[in-house]
């Protein structure tokens, strides 16, 4: 829940992660554009002590602006290979009563060609503020993956079993997609997802998903009895063993 409820951090983490699972190289990128904003950070507050210092930030603002672009740009194009399969899967948890909007939500053009040179004109105007500050205000590291429900957004107006439905399409989606990239379906682990679940959303986790492996945990012994294919198991003092209902 904290994924749809809270900040964007752990939105960004999401994309992050999913886009280095099939994109080495843009792990690189990130952990370079991290650095440079730890980097640009601590520069500004020595500014505040050795004015001087100034001068040297010209060259972090264009290494910023540089990596800040890529992390943009591959972010977006993964949202585009993310967002239709999401939208099929939650239609399909929710019964085809509701429907789920993805957007990246960035301050910067996302052409290509703008997009660098929106990044560094945002970083200088921001200067008087960050140095203010001691922090960069601006950059990828501020933007959003933004979460809809019925054209409405889930972190503010979903209900638990909205948001937790909108997070299982992301994830049901993202094993999709690296499925697609890799040539190898991913097991999925889905543990206690049933609470907040109404009986149609249950059902369609239990019995219409047949893409991949999947292994649900869960403490309600009625959910259990809804399972139509698969087998079910019981685990009790540390012991696993074959349900024998």
């Amino acid at each position: 829940l904290s994924f749809v409820k809270e900040g964007p951090q752990e939105r960004r983490k999401f994309l992050d992660a999913a886009i280095c699972q099939i994109k080495p190289a843009f792990a690189t990128a990130l952990n370079r554009y991290n650095k440079s904003i730890l980097q640009r950070n601590a520069l500004l507050k020595d500014i505040y002590r050795k004015p001087y210092l100034i001068e040297t930030l010209d060259s972090w603002d264009e290494a910023a602006a540089s990596l800040g672009a890529i992390l943009i740009r591959e972010r977006v194009r993964y949202l585009d290979l993310l967002r239709p399969k999401a939208e099929e899967l939650y239609r399909g948890i929710s019964s085809q009563k509701e429907s789920l909007n993805l957007a990246y939500h960035t301050a910067y053009p996302l052409s290509e060609a703008e997009m660098e040179q929106s990044l560094l004109i945002a970083l200088k105007q921001h200067r008087e503020i960050d140095l203010k500050t001691g922090t960069t205000g601006v950059g990828p590291h501020r933007d959003d993956l933004v979460i809809q429900i019925n054209g409405v957004p889930a972190r503010n107006f979903g209900s638990q079993g909205q948001q937790r439905s909108s997070v299982l399409a992301l994830k049901l989606s993202e094993a999709s997609v690296l499925c697609n990239a890799i040539g190898e379906k991913p097991v999925v682990l889905l543990d206690d997802v049933m609470s907040e679940l109404d009986l149609n959303r249950q059902d369609y986790l239990l019995n219409h998903m047949r893409d991949f492996q999947v292994f649900i945990t869960c403490c309600d012994p009625a959910a259990v009895l809804r399972l139509i294919n698969g087998k079910s198991f019981q685990m009790n003092g540390g012991v696993l063993s074959p349900d024998q209902n």
